[in-house]
């Protein structure tokens, strides 16, 4: 497993591992240093590991037989907590420092698949194979608000760096973007194939989505299902005056 950085081209630590991984993403402290991801441990079970990429060492925080392992393994935007999620819903949080599970756990109904911090931090949205996303504070208590907008599987979530909005990546090929205070839904963007990721670009304004083949980039334009909002920023973004003809076409009357 290597670690690299992508300015210089050029692998900043390497770890040599002879236990088998499991097909789910690894999770990535803030300052790259620690690495969490599912290990295949035996045929009917999976360990939970982090490794430390400065020294080669690692420890296992838990393990599960559930199938398909831990998914949506992430850190909290401190480094300080770690969350994994099993093929049977089970989701967790563990102490980094200590590697003792916290307090408080969920258990969800579908599979988890992805899970994402808000950048404060505060709180923890998880995908699961049921269409549903779950938000709950940290630490996870059983208060968590579920999420059922979608229709098919959301295979990946994420929060927009300022904390604003939440996006969802759907198996139906849609991207979902919802107000993270409020959770109501803002924006739903259809994609041309299935989707298994999402993300925000730092300045939160651009969406971008992806799967094994392909990658995409939309503007997130959170408003552009709400008409007023919607004309707000267009006449914002035009630099000139409308024509008669134009303000008769799209001015509300």
């Amino acid at each position: 497993m290597r670690l690299w950085d992508i300015t210089e081209r050029r692998v900043v630590h390497s770890v040599q591992i002879h236990d088998g991984f499991d097909n789910s993403p690894p999770g990535m402290t803030p300052d790259g240093n620690l690495i969490a991801r599912d290990v295949v441990a035996s045929r009917s079970s999976f360990d939970l590991r982090v490794f430390d990429m400065r020294t080669g060492r690692s420890q296992v925080f838990a393990s599960t037989g559930c199938p398909n392992g831990w998914e949506g393994v992430t850190f909290d935007p401190s480094g300080r907590l770690l969350f994994a999620g099993t093929g049977c819903g089970l989701a967790s949080l563990w102490n980094v420092a200590t590697g003792h599970q916290e307090s408080g756990r969920l258990a969800l109904s579908g599979q988890i698949r992805d899970a994402a911090f808000s950048p404060d931090g505060r709180h923890l949205a998880i995908a699961s194979s049921d269409g549903t996303i779950t938000v709950s504070p940290v630490p996870l208590t059983q208060q968590a608000v579920p999420v059922t907008q979608n229709t098919n599987r959301v295979s990946g979530i994420a929060y927009s760096p300022n904390g604003r909005y939440l996006a969802s990546a759907d198996l139906d090929g849609t991207i979902r973007i919802y107000d993270a205070r409020t959770l109501v839904p803002l924006r739903v963007i259809q994609q041309p194939a299935y989707v298994t990721q999402v993300g925000f670009t730092p300045d939160s304004k651009d969406v971008f989505s992806g799967n094994p083949y392909n990658l995409w980039l939309w503007d997130a334009c959170t408003d552009c299902e709400n008409p007023s909002a919607l004309l707000a920023l267009a006449r914002s973004r035009v630099t000139r005056s409308l024509t008669a003809e134009e303000r008769r076409t799209f001015e509300p009357h």
